[in-house]
């Protein structure tokens, strides 16, 4: 997201970002962190039902003592969320650190509580990941409008007061100016936000559809422990459409997006021969799972097809950068 979307947009309207690459990868680290501490509490609370569903995978209390893991969990969520506060901070808006503990709490909830229940666990987990490439706009505007902040009110009275284009330098270049300056802004941020959101309810998506499918392949441990998860509750006929619905939402989501505000050949190419071909294999994929293997093998195509869909902020950096 940084440098697929964010970079090619803050060059074409003349900004630099304000985060250097140092404290972004502080910030990396820090949601790393976060999801490390989450599967490690995810597997201490879970070893019993993973004593079923996964037995030859099994990293607490087999290779790690229980104890150790819940000390190293806390250990290593309190790293991350140092770090988050010390990112926050540094930008000058320390409620970002707010995103931290809302990971944490989310990951802790959910391997207590909410796995057990039924879509609530699905819908948390989802909702943290669609958060992970929104988060880098969060922590990136407030520095850049600090920073630019009171430079664009001084061009904007130079502008207003001109009543015509004016001149001004920006991140070392002549730029001539021919619209307020306020306006330039709140269009590139508001870009900005449509993108990186769609990133987002993508990651959203696929997401919802993975941990249905992770449920539908443990369904065996689930059951034998309480658990009220789709597979459990409606059967897996019922999960095998819901699933199927997602990538199909999925799929008309792309592709209206391409036909409406990406129309380049490009992107119409990478939406026609890998995103939606992947989508409706991972469709296919579901809807033939018969067991635990093949519920296992659809969640697999389900990760590749999210590498994919992410993977065009590869695409999109250079076409921004070329179409603006």
């Amino acid at each position: 997201m940084r440098w697929g979307i964010m970079e090619p947009f803050a060059k074409i309207h003349q900004l630099e970002l304000q985060i250097s690459n140092l404290d972004f990868g502080l910030l990396v680290l820090s949601v790393v962190l976060v999801a490390a501490g989450g599967y490690l509490i995810n597997d201490y609370f879970d070893l019993k039902i993973d004593r079923i569903n996964k037995p030859e995978r099994i990293i607490v209390g087999r290779y790690i003592k229980r104890r150790v893991a819940i000390v190293l969990h806390w250990a290593i969520h309190a790293l991350g969320l140092i770090l988050g506060f010390y990112i926050s901070f540094k930008i000058g808006l320390w409620q970002l650190c707010f995103i931290h503990i809302f990971f944490i709490f989310s990951l802790w909830f959910y391997s207590t509580e909410f796995k057990r229940q039924l879509i609530i666990g699905n819908v948390l987990i989802s909702l943290a990941v669609a958060l992970i490439p929104l988060s880098v706009v969060l922590f990136e505007l407030p520095a850049l409008e600090f920073f630019y902040g009171p430079k664009i009110l001084k061009i904007a009275e130079e502008y207003a007061q001109a009543k015509q284009n004016v001149t001004v330098e920006i991140a070392g270049s002549s730029v001539e100016l021919k619209e307020d300056p306020r306006i330039a802004y709140a269009t590139f941020r508001r870009t900005l936000f449509y993108w990186v959101l769609a990133f987002s309810a993508f990651a959203f998506l696929m997401s919802m559809a993975r941990e249905i499918l992770k449920d539908a392949a443990d369904r065996g441990g689930d059951r034998a422990y309480g658990c009220k998860t789709i597979p459990i509750v409606w059967g897996l006929k019922t999960t095998k459409v819901i699933v199927s619905l997602l990538y199909l939402a999925m799929i008309g989501g792309v592709l209206t997006i391409q036909q409406l505000f990406l129309k380049d050949k490009w992107t119409f190419l990478y939406v026609l021969v890998l995103i939606v071909p992947m989508l409706i294999v991972s469709a296919i994929s579901t809807i033939t799972a018969k067991n635990n293997q093949g519920f296992h093998r659809a969640s697999l195509i389900n990760k590749l097809t999210s590498v994919f869909g992410v993977g065009y902020a590869v695409l999109a950096h250079y076409l921004i950068l070329q179409f603006a």
